[in-house]
């Protein structure tokens, strides 16, 4: 199915994969106009069944592979652990489906690289689950920027504070295998996607970043279990490394580590012309 067939009014088939987060993804498929949710994939045995009868999916699989392979879908949302993110899309674009998925778009520069160029190649679209774009309060933000209103905007600071503690300990999330890293690339990323969608995706020239291992507990969680004094007491600090052009390619190289007092603080900071 081209992009010029998916303007052509026909209903489109969508399939899920992923229970978890994908929830959210078969409640925007079965609300939205044209569209029509058939199928869905996940490990979870019971969670998969409880989830097809709730949103009246003819199609479960437990293999996503499975999924993949139909030949009457659409679209498929991709929505597993990080980790999973490439091998699945890039098996759905090369199999002729257009792909939603979750943020990160992967773990790591070159995966995300590998499913660019494979949406190219397959003539599909590739894109990442960035919802935030679409609130209201952004489009408006957005619209002011656009028209001047606000002047000419030198300089943007985004930042995300989480007082729940952290999040599924335990789970995948803080895995560093299947997640590949911590709260910048599972929550920094949508600030981080604001601020270039409201400076209308501006040139990205260099990128600093720095990250600590310490860490508050999670709420509901034995505090011995999420307690910093188990942390490294050196913070990691990745290097400045030059980018060709927005979106072309992700800086994900650590560099040196340098000795320092433990701190939960995060901090990013980006330059752009």
């Amino acid at each position: 199915m081209t992009v010029e067939a998916l303007q052509s009014g026909r209903r489109l088939r969508a399939g899920v994969i992923g229970l978890g987060a994908g929830q959210a993804h078969m409640t925007g498929y079965t609300r939205a106009d044209g569209v029509d949710l058939v199928a869905i994939a996940g490990k979870e045995k019971e969670r998969l069944t409880d989830a097809a009868d709730r949103f009246h999916v003819p199609h479960t699989f437990e293999d996503w592979e499975d999924l993949v392979a139909r030949e009457d879908i659409d679209l498929v949302s991709v929505a597993t652990p990080n980790a999973l993110h490439a091998p699945i899309a890039i098996a759905a674009l090369r199999a002729g489906k257009h792909v939603l998925c979750e943020k990160p778009l992967s773990i790591h520069a070159d995966s995300a690289q590998q499913m660019v160029d494979a949406a190219v190649e397959s003539g599909r679209v590739l894109q990442t689950a960035f919802n935030f774009r679409r609130r209201g309060d952004v489009r408006t933000l957005r619209q002011h920027l656009d028209t001047g209103a606000l002047g000419r905007v030198y300089h943007t600071k985004s930042t995300w504070l989480r007082r729940s503690g952290i999040p599924g300990l335990g789970s995948w999330f803080t895995s560093k295998d299947l997640a590949g890293g911590g709260p910048l690339i599972d929550l920094g990323v949508h600030v981080l996607d604001l601020a270039l969608f409201l400076l209308d995706e501006p040139r990205v020239v260099s990128v600093t970043a720095a990250t600590y291992a310490g860490s508050a507990p999670a709420v509901g969680v034995d505090r011995a279990r999420a307690s910093p004094a188990s942390a490294p007491d050196s913070p990691t600090r990745s290097k400045t490394s030059p980018l060709r052009s927005c979106g072309s390619r992700t800086a994900a190289r650590y560099g040196w580590r340098r000795p320092g007092p433990r701190t939960t603080r995060r901090r990013t900071t980006s330059r752009s012309s």
